[in-house]
């Protein structure tokens, strides 16, 4: 049994992941290639954007995905986009499940200030997809291969976000090669509590 969606909302934090487990093609491969229950990990950015009174989660993520449209400029474009949490749901909902990893410890205002400031850098500078990247993620192979520098991103993929938007928000360790890492690393990080099915 899932996790009702409107309590949940409430709980969420920026930090937090939420995943997805995917029936397309890709997304299957993307799961037997990794070994992983995961296809696809975003990262929440915000639960108050535009100051409302009501609970509005945002999420940042990394996709070669373009049927909703971007929560900012409006346009259907690969890269980093910017959702409503509810939105993204509404739409995946026949494509299969979702989870929400509550991180175990809130971030601090200083490491939610630098997260969202970093992806919102990378959303602004419009950063593409790359799957290159999540293919030499799974095959471990993108040390040899790409020089990492987090100040100069050009493309990204999904898990590599999301373990940058965390070393920048100071919860995982600087050392992890973040072009390395697939959802199903991710979600193993530390600073996490186990995944909670989400009922979409």
């Amino acid at each position: 049994m899932g996790q009702p969606l409107k309590r949940t909302f409430n709980l969420i934090k920026p930090g937090d992941l939420i995943v997805f487990s995917g029936l397309k093609t890709d997304a299957v491969l993307v799961r037997w290639l990794t070994g992983s229950d995961y296809s696809h990990t975003t990262i929440v950015i915000d639960t108050n954007l535009e100051g409302s009174t009501h609970t509005k989660v945002v999420i940042a993520e990394s996709t070669n995905y373009t049927s909703l449209p971007d929560f900012k400029n409006r346009k259907c474009k690969p890269g980093v986009q910017i959702h409503y949490l509810e939105a993204w749901l509404n739409a995946y909902r026949s494509y299969g499940k979702a989870w929400w990893v509550p991180l175990a410890k809130s971030l601090s205002s200083e490491g939610i200030n630098n997260m969202q400031k970093w992806l919102w850098s990378l959303h602004n500078r419009q950063v593409t997809y790359s799957c290159g990247k999540s293919i030499g993620a799974w095959l471990k192979i993108n040390r040899y291969l790409i020089k990492y520098d987090r100040h100069n991103v050009k493309k990204i993929f999904c898990s590599e976000l999301v373990t940058q938007a965390l070393q920048v928000a100071g919860v995982v360790d600087e050392s992890i090669l973040a072009c390395e890492q697939t959802p199903q690393e991710a979600v193993k990080f530390s600073c996490f509590k186990s995944p909670i099915l989400l009922e979409i």
